[in-house]
């Protein structure tokens, strides 16, 4: 999945999963909270709080949406945490792009009749 640059709307996805048993946790949304860095500047508190994607289909699956300044940087990267005992949640990072830079130019039916 591509992420665009500084913008908001976009989400990140992630497990929270026992240490000690390897289980996924489910229903610990409220207890995950996250800090972010952006360009490997100084973390700051994520914006956004966390909620579980599926219990039943995709236990211990959760999203969290991100503001646009969490996305404003070439590698983003985000430290989940949950103050459960023995969950936790990998980093996730992500490299944002701005959309713009990759727009194709198609030439038009009749500048390739043309030449």
């Amino acid at each position: 999945m591509a992420y665009e640059k500084n913008t908001a709307g976009q989400q990140i996805v992630f497990a929270a999963i026992n240490k000690t048993t390897g289980d996924y946790v489910t229903g610990d949304a409220l207890n995950i909270t996250g800090v972010f860095s952006t360009d490997g500047n100084a973390a700051a508190l994520m914006g956004n709080s966390a909620t579980e994607i599926d219990s039943g289909g995709l236990p211990g699956f959760y999203k969290m949406p991100l503001r646009a300044v969490e996305t404003d940087g070439d590698v983003c990267l985000y430290r989940l945490v949950s103050s459960t005992p023995d969950v936790v949640i990998d980093p996730v990072v992500i490299y944002p792009v701005v959309y713009a830079d990759y727009q194709a130019t198609a030439p038009t039916v009749q500048q390739i009749v043309d030449g």
